[in-house]
């Protein structure tokens, strides 16, 4: 009998490395595998992040309506330009981190783990949508407003950039138009970049976020956004650095970081500057962050760059933060810290409202997303 015709990159009929499956860059994919777990922490995550698992409509934002019509404008702008940077973020993560990486991955714990993250991420993007949809009269308005805010997207510039490199290198990787050398590359900066989005852009602008929250204004958004804030510090960025410190206990993980390690640096680096530069932006021009200052904001923002400069093994060239120079935060990032019983809020705690289908209090009508 012949052999099946089958491609290596549908199903390798000859894989031989299922005990000892490298993540990236091994032998093309066979059986979906349980059985053999090289790495178990990386399941771990996968659990962990089904365990987290919400619904975009779980928040009633008809509160958030009424005090974007009433709050200041300094505290509107705040707001808005936050959410603008947080829902572009999350979109790039949502149709970025499967396509980049499955030409890449080779192992079934990672793959599966990414699966996962892939729809989280989507989830978040969607959530940022529906706050916007729920939370103004007139959301299209809102939506050309986020769209037209320069300002968010050179936020985004360095992490994009490099997103748009290894996405090239990704496609023709898969189309064998690229070498293992320059995928290898390609894919660990990829994740130095996704660490930075996870670890410190994502965190600093949650801040934002809280602080509101912690004033008891935009309390709906703020506990939509402690959700995500949960899935990103609990499962995403933990899981970027798992698989930056396995990488680097391999040769060729060494090897990649004595060749690359300017360019990680200055990834890294830049990333973190950008969120330097955003901080003084938003605390400029009459915007209001309660409760908090710039130089507070960015040290935050440094405080948080810190596990990413020592994962990496790289020089930091910014002055040490020894500790968290806003504390408050710490209970915004544990959902069970604040939650209170249902009557307390009004309907509004996270922790409780699973599944629940939120009133419309946009003056329009809209298809109910098939419930």
């Amino acid at each position: 009998m012949t052999q099946p015709s089958i491609p290596e990159s549908i199903f390798n009929i000859h894989k031989s490395d299922y005990k000892s499956t490298d993540l990236f860059l091994g032998q093309p994919g066979g059986l979906l595998d349980s059985i053999n777990r090289p790495y178990p922490e990386l399941f771990a995550m996968y659990k962990k992040m089904l365990s987290l698992r919400w619904d975009e409509n779980e928040f009633d934002y008809a509160s958030c309506n009424s005090e974007f019509k009433t709050c200041s404008r300094g505290m509107y702008d705040a707001m808005i330009y936050n959410l603008a940077y947080q829902w572009e973020a999350d979109t790039v993560a949502s149709k970025s981190i499967v396509p980049i990486l499955a030409p890449f991955i080779t192992n079934s714990e990672l793959w599966g783990v990414t699966l996962a993250i892939g729809a989280n991420e989507y989830l978040h993007g969607l959530t940022y949508s529906e706050i916007v949809r729920n939370s103004f009269d007139n959301p299209d308005e809102v939506f050309s407003e986020i769209l037209s805010i320069t300002e968010s997207f050179h936020r985004l510039e360095k992490m994009a950039q490099v997103f748009g490199e290894v996405y090239t290198v990704s496609h023709r990787y898969a189309l064998g138009h690229a070498s293992g050398e320059e995928a290898y590359a390609a894919v660990m900066a990829f994740y130095v970049a996704l660490y930075c989005l996870e670890r410190i852009q994502f965190i600093s602008s949650f801040i934002v976020t809280f602080a509101f929250g912690e004033i008891g204004m935009f309390v709906p958004i703020a506990k939509a956004i402690q959700k995500i804030c949960q899935d990103e510090f609990e499962v995403h960025q933990r899981l970027d650095q798992m698989v930056i410190r396995i990488e680097l206990n391999t040769a060729r993980g060494q090897a990649w970081l004595a060749q690359n390690r300017e360019k990680a640096q200055a990834i890294v680096t830049e990333i973190t500057q950008a969120e330097l530069d955003w901080s003084q932006f938003l605390g400029s021009q009459d915007r209001e962050l309660p409760g908090i200052t710039v130089k507070k904001l960015q040290d935050s923002v440094i405080f948080n760059a810190q596990p990413v400069y020592e994962t990496l093994g790289l020089g930091n060239p910014f002055p040490r933060v020894a500790a968290n120079p806003l504390p408050f935060v710490e209970e915004w990032m544990n959902v069970n810290a604040i939650q209170a019983a249902p009557q307390e809020e009004a309907g509004r705690n996270s922790a409780y409202l699973i599944g629940s289908i939120i009133p419309r209090h946009t003056g329009r009508v809209y298809d109910t997303d098939g419930l």
